[in-house]
């Protein structure tokens, strides 16, 4: 039942698009449905009703398809949310295992487990969001400068999801992961060196982290990660070639392209 709304709410936010001022309102009334099922669960009420990893996703959805200038901040808090739910029931399920803690038919499963594409809806949602603010060639010095303190925490926001991915246990990054993170840093931050210094960064993160992605059947064979290549894949290349200066954008992919020959014959 709750679903049933929660998806209603979510679906007209997503036809509706950008711009429509009813839009957070609805990702609002999402967020309430869950925060309630999140009190009935403490509650124990019968029939027993708990969030699920669904719940928390639709909620992810309604937000990211908002636009809204609070959509970041809003996705990571309740991407966060997700992941304390998410140990909470494992360490009860530790406990009931080595005879700790009284068994319970609500810890019987795992109902809440965050994958590699709920942490990319957040990065994509900020990598997106480049609206915040005002626009760029408008105004004086000093509404620029806030705008550009808007992105940056937009970015800080991308950037602290990518590093609890890398720490969390039960989900890796994927080529979709870097290719968010690397549109993040061109649409969020400033044309600088230090910019380009983090796109290199976050480049070589990504063809040095193991690909644990299926390979698909449907998708081309050019399009997919090469071997060796991480999890570098066409989309990622793109972005990067979007984000660098054209003798830095050879001279890094000319350092990838070492290191796949090398790890491609291991």
């Amino acid at each position: 039942c709750f679903h049933i709304v929660m998806k209603a709410h979510a679906e007209l936010v997503r036809r509706r698009g950008r711009g429509d001022i009813s839009n957070a309102d609805r990702a609002r009334q999402v967020t309430d449905l869950l925060n309630w099922m999140e009190l009935l669960a403490v509650r124990r009420t019968k029939p027993k009703i708990e969030p699920n990893t669904e719940s928390y996703r639709i909620a992810l959805s309604a937000w990211a398809w908002s636009h809204h200038i609070d959509a970041p901040k809003q996705v990571e808090e309740i991407l966060f949310r997700m992941i304390r739910a998410c140990e909470l029931n494992r360490n009860k399920m530790r406990d009931i295992e080595n005879g700790l803690g009284s068994k319970d038919s609500s810890v019987t499963t795992l109902a809440v487990t965050p994958e590699t594409k709920d942490f990319n809806t957040i990065i994509n949602c900020c990598s997106f969001a480049r609206g915040v603010g005002v626009p760029k060639d408008e105004f004086d010095d000093e509404i620029k400068l806030s705008q550009q303190l808007a992105l940056k925490e937009t970015y800080d926001v991308a950037e602290g999801v990518l590093e609890a991915l890398l720490s969390f246990p039960y989900a890796q990054p994927d080529s979709a992961t870097f290719a968010g993170m690397i549109r993040a840093c061109v649409n969020l931050l400033p044309d600088t060196n230090e910019r380009d210094v983090r796109v290199i960064d976050l480049f070589r993160l990504a063809y040095q982290s193991p690909n644990t992605a299926v390979k698909s059947l449907v998708r081309p064979e050019r399009l997919q990660v090469p071997a060796g290549g991480g999890c570098v894949d066409a989309n990622v290349l793109r972005q990067l070639r979007y984000a660098l200066p054209t003798e830095e954008y050879i001279r890094i992919r000319e350092e990838f392209e070492e290191h796949r020959r090398n790890n491609s014959r291991k």
